[in-house]
């Protein structure tokens, strides 16, 4: 029977105070120590995140299978897309948006209403994506994809290349 050793490697880290309040409230309702909660949090990371991010091509390749949604379209048509909504980005009126600052709210929200009876879960995508905009004060959304968006609560849901 071989004996189980483990390497223990000590460090130290500086986060901001708000940070370590909200991971100690967090480490003492789990009865976890604050190191057990950083080894859980680097262990989770490595799972989210097996691979380094590939490094960004200057140009864009579409994708080459036809199982991924894009059925019917050329890759210059993708490119075109692509530029088009690039140009979109650029638009001196319009933002690009992320998830707000504080994202619980949002996230909760998001998770009641994927939990009532008949929610197709692949529209959760599209619900968190309103979310995130509506919390932004978004009104108007333009979307090749009409459908999923209809009566999510915009004042106007349009296809800007139709």
């Amino acid at each position: 029977m071989r004996p189980n050793i483990s390497v223990i490697t000590k460090t130290q880290i500086q986060i901001p105070e708000e940070l370590a309040r909200e991971l100690r409230t967090f480490a003492r309702r789990r009865e976890w120590s604050l190191a057990e909660t950083f080894r859980r949090g680097a262990e989770l990371l490595l799972q989210v995140y097996p691979e380094p991010p590939a490094a960004p091509s200057d140009s864009w390749t579409p994708p080459t299978s036809g199982k991924v949604g894009w059925k019917g379209w050329t890759p210059a048509q993708l490119r075109d897309a692509v530029a088009a909504v690039q140009s979109y980005r650029q638009h001196p009126s319009w933002k690009t948006l992320a998830f707000p600052p504080d994202s619980r709210e949002l996230h909760a929200e998001l998770w009641r209403l994927s939990g009532r009876p008949g929610f197709a879960r692949r529209r959760i995508h599209d619900v968190r994506t309103t979310l995130s905009l509506q919390a932004f004060g978004v009104t108007e959304f333009a979307t090749a994809n009409l459908k999923d968006f209809d009566g999510l609560g915009f004042d106007k849901v349009w296809n800007p290349v139709a």
